[in-house]
């Protein structure tokens, strides 16, 4: 493993800031009113001095100045060409319509928009800058498919498994799309459903201490095998309490408790409240989570979807969200940080639909290609699992990358904690 697999991003389409470069346009701009005076400038001298004078004001040097103008006027266009782009697919992406966007400026830029916004050279660059965005997000994991249908062939089925799956690969992603379940808006709320859980809590009163990093969370997920969720309280020196919350992935082994299919059904195409949903609140709850309480998410898959539920509806203070193949991504919500680990050939990652597109301070994306080389294994989904996740939080751990700076100062602040317990939860559901 190196830390070059890692793809740390904000997880958008764009890698730059409007704003920005509309502060680079508009000193340009300046630029060029500079160098537009300055031939006139230079006759203007010459005039009044004379034959002393006239060398300041050749034929050749005042063309030259000409032609510097009009070179920075063309850089300012184009410039101006691709702000506007940008903006469009943002706008796109945010669902705000642009004219909304642009009300804060001043009049001129806003009468401005109602002009250029329904350019159709303009719309087919932010097309072009959209389709370029998807393609990249979506072929490692057509390209893995393919590899595997290729395995298959080569392993005596036939050429038919090969086309088979890499036309499944290719079509995934627009069935996903399509399906539009992959990006949850901020702050929605799940719709209510009646559930008949119950939960058994076990107590670790051995004082354990403060997590160290985010391999330490996984391994922590995966030190307590019988339980959902389980609950880290940290009683820091000043009296107060922190928490960090995991909740674990979907359990198809263990017939009669809610992290099912069925609940997987109800949280990604239904978007009601999940017997799982219910039962991890009920368990923060339970373990003396006050709504002001600071709260530390890790999570995987079905717990992912759980977690982005929990942190969007406002009813915790949640500092961060990790999640481990998280089927889906919320727009980002303002003072949540938001970390998706997601590998590029894990089919349930995959139905987030390569997140929200936005880009955001309050969102880092990590990726990374879990099994490059195709095996046998790949059919178990084995980049879907907390092993290859470990390996990929390990990573994260030794990654030098300044945009994971955030999470690493969220978790050291749990480390001034002067005793660390936790409480261990187990669900069960009679009507399953």
């Amino acid at each position: 493993m190196a830390e070059g697999d890692l793809d740390i991003s904000t997880g958008g389409v764009l890698a730059v800031d409007s704003e920005q470069l509309r502060d680079v346009h508009d000193q340009l701009i300046r630029v060029r009113d500079g160098i537009e005076i300055v031939p006139g400038r230079l006759q203007n001298a010459s005039s009044l001095a004379g034959d002393v004078g006239r060398e300041f004001a050749e034929p050749a040097l005042v063309l030259r100045m000409r032609e510097l103008s009009d070179e920075v006027a063309q850089t300012c266009a184009s410039l101006m060409a691709t702000i506007q782009t940008f903006e469009l697919v943002e706008a796109r992406l945010s669902g705000t319509p642009l004219i909304e966007q642009q009300r804060d400026r001043p009049w001129w830029d806003w009468l401005g928009t109602t002009r250029w916004f329904r350019d159709p050279t303009l719309a087919e660059r932010a097309d072009d800058v959209i389709a370029e965005w998807q393609f990249n997000r979506t072929h490692p994991f057509a390209q893995k498919a393919a590899d595997m249908g290729l395995f298959l062939a080569r392993s005596g089925l036939g050429p038919l498994s090969y086309v088979v799956l890499a036309a499944l690969g290719r079509a995934y992603p627009a069935l996903v799309d399509a399906v539009g379940r992959g990006v949850i808006p901020g702050h929605a709320p799940l719709a209510p459903k009646e559930h008949s859980t119950s939960l058994h809590v076990t107590t670790d009163t051995r004082p354990r201490p403060p997590i160290r990093g985010v391999e330490d969370a996984v391994i922590r997920m995966q030190m307590t095998e019988d339980a959902q969720v389980s609950v880290e309280t940290y009683e820091m020196p000043d009296g107060t309490s922190k928490y960090i919350v995991y909740i674990k992935g979907t359990d198809l082994l263990d017939p009669g408790q809610p992290w099912d299919m069925q609940s997987n059904t109800d949280l990604y195409m239904s978007q009601q409240e999940s017997a799982s949903f219910a039962a991890a609140e009920s368990a923060m709850r339970l373990a003396g989570i006050q709504p002001s309480d600071p709260i530390l998410l890790f999570t995987h898959s079905q717990g992912g979807m759980i977690g982005t539920h929990l942190a969007a509806s406002g009813e915790f203070t949640v500092l961060a969200h990790t999640s481990f193949g998280n089927p889906v991504q919320a727009v980002p919500i303002p003072g949540v940080l938001d970390v998706p680990v997601r590998h590029k050939d894990d089919p349930v990652a995959r139905l987030a639909g390569g997140g929200t597109g936005m880009e955001t301070d309050d969102s880092v994306l990590v990726e990374r290609l879990a099994f490059p080389e195709t095996d046998i294994r790949d059919f178990g989904m084995r980049s879907h699992h907390l092993d290859a996740y470990r390996e990929t939080a390990a990573l994260m751990d030794k990654s030098s990358d300044g945009r994971l700076d955030d999470l690493r100062a969220i978790i050291a602040g749990f480390d001034r904690a002067t005793l660390v317990t936790a409480r261990n939860f187990t669900a069960d559901d009679p009507a399953r």
